[in-house]
């Protein structure tokens, strides 16, 4: 594994198990990038109940202002989890954790480099996996779990989840807090709408339809990056990342 640190490539050397980079599922709904959770709730002081779920903050040149791009969520002191295509070859990033709302005064925290799947597909949005490396450990900020290797099959049976992002909300307005929603499984819904576009084996389709929007809330538009939450051996744990949403 390497990371492009500010256009030069360096060792990076993880402490992650192999279970997450080959078991983590990428969660879609529809093929489109994703840009918000819909129909979903605030999270009532996210700095205490989900500090780990970050926004990621990007610029192309270090004179323009940052601007916040996706979500992602802290695996390691270290260590944000997010979307391929939340990651460019060029350009600064900062992230911002333990926050209440997007425009909260928390400070920057610098991200020294860059890590994007190999096998990601902007064609087929196929494995939609983006590591930042902070140029230092957060140390007042504890990681969400991710599985083991040995609770990988009980990953593949949940049909509840809880997802988390920054984003847009379904009146297509920035939401200044953290958002929620919660999802049930969809991946049925997933084959018929998508056929063999769906790939089950690294793809987790997650929604909530709501008869009277006749739409799926959460799961369709939740924040690039985003985490998606499994309850595995009585602990929240990270299943999953938003990958692409629908309009």
């Amino acid at each position: 594994m390497s990371i492009r640190r500010r256009g030069v490539s360096a060792s990076l050397h993880l402490i992650l198990t192999l279970s997450l980079l080959a078991g983590l599922l990428i969660a879609p709904f529809a093929q489109q990038q994703a840009k918000a959770v819909v129909f979903g709730e605030e999270v009532p002081e996210a700095s205490v109940t989900a500090p780990w779920v970050a926004s990621i903050w990007y610029k192309k040149n270090i004179n323009d202002t940052a601007q916040f791009i996706c979500s992602g969520s802290l695996i390691r002191a270290d260590i944000i989890i997010t979307a391929a295509h939340c990651t460019f070859d060029k350009g600064f990033y900062w992230v911002k954790l333990g926050a209440d709302t997007l425009d909260s005064d928390q400070p920057l925290l610098e991200v020294s480099g860059t890590w994007r799947n190999a096998r990601y597909s902007k064609k087929t949005i196929t494995n939609d996996l983006g590591i930042l490396k902070l140029t230092r450990p957060v140390m007042d900020v504890k990681p969400i779990a991710i599985p083991t290797k040995s609770q990988l099959s009980k990953v593949s049976k949940l049909t509840k989840f809880q997802m988390y992002g920054w984003g847009l909300d379904q009146n297509n307005e920035v939401a200044k807090f953290l958002r929620t929603a919660k999802l049930d499984l969809q991946d049925a819904a997933a084959r018929r709408a998508y056929g063999s576009n769906f790939k089950p084996e690294i793809m987790l389709a997650s929604g909530r339809y709501i008869k009277a929007e006749k739409l799926y809330a959460g799961g369709c538009q939740g924040d690039s990056g985003g985490p998606l939450i499994g309850i595995v051996d009585g602990r929240p744990t990270l299943v999953g990342l938003t990958s692409w949403g629908s309009a």
